[in-house]
């Protein structure tokens, strides 16, 4: 017998897919307001325009206001491009060293390894940004976050000191990723 062309050697998948809908194309959006986060995970990549970028996994440890709480536990990204000569990407990381603790050297590079489990205060907002559909040319209109004004967690910040914060989901396995990309990243703001 020939063997077929693209056939992966995988056993039967039970994923429990008639419990859920297909995804939208959307992802964990926080409602606007400040939370503190916790850095698990940072990854190395490349953004759309083809610069280095860092994408940081953030846990949602706190959510300053109450009405946010529902957020708490959640994970979302942020992405941090790394090109040396664009003074925006430069002021983004150097508030979230500053935000975490994290010592710049000499040279003012840092290693990415000591932001892992710093955790940091911040904003939230949301933003929309247009898609245009390359068959039929349709716009819609997609939503995002920002995360930014990044700052040291202190007391007096109003972040709760009493209860511990809840424990993140155990890491997933990486997994090599096969999808193409348009214009935007994963998750979180447009590349920039």
């Amino acid at each position: 017998m020939a063997e077929q062309q693209g056939v992966v050697g995988l056993e039967y998948i039970d994923m429990g897919l008639h419990e859920v809908d297909p995804w939208d194309g959307t992802s964990t959006l926080l409602d606007p307001g400040e939370y503190v986060f916790r850095i698990d995970k940072i990854e190395g990549g490349q953004s759309n325009a083809g610069n280095p970028k860092m994408t940081v996994s953030l846990f949602v440890a706190e959510a300053l206001d109450e009405a946010n709480d529902n957020n708490v536990g959640k994970t979302v990204f942020q992405s941090y491009v790394l090109d040396r000569s664009k003074d925006f990407a430069r002021k983004r990381l150097k508030a979230l060293t500053e935000a975490v603790g994290v010592a710049v050297d000499d040279r003012g590079g840092f290693d990415p390894n000591a932001l892992i489990e710093g955790e940091f205060l911040a904003e939230v907002r949301r933003e929309t940004y247009t898609v245009t559909d390359p068959v039929t040319q349709e716009k819609e209109e997609r939503p995002s976050q920002s995360i930014f004004r990044e700052r040291p967690v202190e007391a007096g910040n109003g972040a709760a000191e009493s209860a511990p914060a809840p424990e993140p989901p155990p890491p997933k396995e990486d997994k090599p990723k096969e999808t193409g990309r348009g214009r935007r990243g994963r998750r979180g703001a447009p590349a920039r």
